[in-house]
């Protein structure tokens, strides 16, 4: 196909051959700045896309013409990928047609398309080939990939397609080198902004059972600016919880911190009875107590100081227990199409964590949503007055104590009264101040309870270190300004 007019305008054409159907051309511009043996040094076959995408990286095509000439010239290359877009279709169905009818897995290779250097390439340098392999480790964690995926042939013609120069790293040298180097190199940094900070560090202590029931201690340093690093976790379910031990942790820390360089100034702990014995032992070192914990500890109070929410919570946490059995299996089912009947969805029952007393607030909203398709199932299920040996064939009946709860009235009243008053706790809990919810805001405020819990509170306050507790507040909700 010959070449149009105005690409002839920029070129040397040779009689001498490249294959059966090409013949060998040369750029004018290049070979009248550089002269003959400079400029003759590349040559081109006789295609247009070929020379176009030399034109678009050539410096001396550039000085030799005009912007408009240019743009005219670029433009033939938009023209024929236009032109050729139907056929790439219909070439792609008749592919994906042949892989459907065979049954067997084929790899469709979009090889009509080129890739994206006509337009902008250039080689990686070392710190680009660094940094685009820890941009991948990052999009495998923050995608929750396996690794496994840098091998599949489509990642690899993905990437192909979007720059030549992208070799995708094999798995192994992924989750190796290249994960071991990016964890140094934050590891570094880490170190850096902490050795560097104007003021010092605080310390945080914080343990936890994990899935594996293994008790944990993770480190997590804080800087002046409250930018959080995480230290490092430790496995201590060898270890006995006394303060002996969590004085000699602490006293490990400070010495890996000190030979880093790293000035720590306060350590926040957990306010259980092995830390605060460290506390009071060890005065040279300042100890905040958990603000959040001591917050937590505080909705305890209300049951220990209101005997209805106490049977209310019971109650609901029998409901959640019978609902999230297995052994009931029959009744979840039922309940599920009960809700969804209603609803048109399903609601899940929130199981009660042991130490986070804001679940407990979770637990009764979780119930309150589908109140009505359990009074119900209750009324469908109803076990008989005098409870007999069911027959075979006979159909199941909810427990008596299940019915009961379900049925009593009192009951859905204090816990809806209970979530009122739990609201406020769990926001404070979630993010230690919010713009909503005031626990003088309490609409259904019982006179009561509150001077009952007040006094609690008074007593816990006369308790805690007062002036370090405060400072501790001021630390923790400084980016609040409605406070």
């Amino acid at each position: 196909m010959p070449l149009p007019v105005i690409i002839e305008e920029f070129i040397i054409k040779t009689n001498e051959k490249i294959n059966k159907s090409n013949h060998k051309v040369y750029c004018k511009s290049c070979v009248k700045v550089l002269g003959e043996i400079e400029g003759k040094k590349t040559s081109f076959p006789n295609k247009k896309d070929r020379l176009i995408i030399h034109f678009k990286k050539c410096i001396n095509f550039f000085n030799e013409t005009t912007p408009e000439k240019r743009e005219e010239i670029f433009n033939l290359l938009q023209k024929n990928n236009t032109n050729s877009t139907n056929l790439q279709i219909e070439s792609f169905s008749c592919e994906m047609t042949s892989t459907v009818s065979q049954g067997s897995k084929i790899i469709v290779r979009l090889s009509s398309y080129e890739t994206i250097d006509n337009y902008i390439i250039r080689s990686l340098s070392s710190s680009d080939m660094k940094k685009f392999h820890t941009l991948l480790l990052r999009l495998s964690l923050s995608c929750g990939w396996v690794l496994h995926w840098v091998n599949k042939p489509e990642a690899e013609e993905l990437f192909q397609f979007l720059n030549p120069h992208l070799k995708l790293p094999d798995r192994r040298l992924l989750g190796g080198r290249i994960l071991s180097d990016a964890v140094e190199d934050s590891n570094n940094t880490m170190i850096k902004v902490l050795q560097e900070d104007p003021v010092e560090v605080t310390l945080i202590f914080n343990g936890w059972t994990n899935v594996r029931n293994e008790h944990l201690l993770d480190v997590v340093i804080i800087t002046s600016e409250g930018r959080p690093f995480v230290w490092k976790v430790t496995n201590i379910s060898s270890e006995r919880e006394n303060y002996k031990e969590i004085m000699k942790k602490t006293q490990e820390m400070f010495i890996e911190l000190n030979n880093d360089d790293i000035k720590v100034c306060a350590v926040i702990i957990d306010s259980t009875g092995p830390y605060a014995v460290s506390r009071i032992i060890k005065r040279t070192i300042v100890f905040f107590p958990c603000f959040a914990h001591q917050v937590n500890l505080c909705i305890g109070e209300i049951f220990k100081e209101s005997i209805e929410f106490k049977e209310s919570i019971d109650k609901a946490i029998q409901l959640a227990s019978f609902f999230r059995n297995s052994n009931n299996k029959y009744f979840i089912s039922k309940l599920k199409d009960q809700q969804y009947e209603e609803y048109n969805k399903y609601f899940a029952i929130v199981a009660p964590g042991e130490t986070r007393w804001n679940s407990y607030y979770y637990v009764c909203t979780s119930i309150l949503k589908t109140q009505k398709a359990l009074q119900i199932l209750a009324i469908k299920f109803k076990p008989p007055v005098v409870e007999t040996r069911r027959c075979t064939g006979d159909e199941p009946t909810l427990k008596r104590n299940i019915y009961e709860i379900i049925g009593s009235a009192i009951f859905w009243k204090y816990l809806k009264l209970l979530t009122e008053i739990l609201y406020p706790y769990c926001k404070i809990l979630d993010r230690l101040q919010s713009d909503k919810a005031r626990l003088y805001e309490n609409e259904n405020s019982d006179s009561n309870l509150t001077t009952r819990l007040i006094t609690r509170l008074e007593k816990r306050w006369k308790e805690w270190e007062q002036p370090i507790l405060i400072i501790a507040f001021i630390s923790l909700t400084l980016d609040f300004e409605d406070l």
